[in-house]
């Protein structure tokens, strides 16, 4: 049985984790971040430059590491502490539901909440705060599909590691 004290709280220091990356990154230059942009905002703006793109890659492998290691951490600390030896579907879904919370917090508050409603003007790209552009909900819905199956799949990989 899925350890889910363990995974919900987990799933909740890195949505925390992640987010604050997310949100300090777009506070301190939106532009590290701009493939995510409408192409209506990225096509009123310069491209961005190869520091900004080193830096933005930087960045989303620090995001990276914080999906796969915390899921990762998290599922071998609970499968250590669990009193009962832990099946590959346990581990898989311990695994999952942890990067879900993150997941679900980047499309619903990050993504549709904040950024879809709320469009704080320090988080537009410098040059187009006043470019108009409709918000993409499909898209977002798109991206945490895909994201889920991205997660499943990582799951598959961290629960296979840990029984090996």
């Amino acid at each position: 049985m899925i350890g889910w004290v363990s995974a919900v709280r987990d799933g909740v220091i890195l949505s925390a984790l992640a987010s604050a990356l997310v949100v300090g990154t777009l506070r301190a230059n939106p532009r590290l971040l701009m493939r995510h942009y409408p192409v209506e905002l990225r096509s009123a703006v310069p491209p961005q430059t190869p520091r900004e793109r080193r830096t933005g890659l930087l960045i989303g492998l620090l995001l990276l590491s914080f999906l796969i290691g915390i899921p990762a951490a998290s599922t071998a600390a609970w499968k250590d502490t669990s009193p009962n030896p832990a099946a590959f579907l346990d581990l898989w879904a311990h695994a999952f539901v942890v990067g879900t919370a993150f997941n679900l917090t980047d499309w619903l508050i990050l993504d549709e909440l904040w950024l879809g409603v709320v469009r704080p003007r320090w988080a537009m790209l410098p040059g187009a705060e006043d470019v108009p552009f409709r918000f993409n909900h499909l898209q977002h819905f798109r991206g945490f599909v895909v994201g889920s199956v991205l997660l499943g799949l990582s799951a598959l990989a961290i629960a296979a590691a840990l029984l090996s």
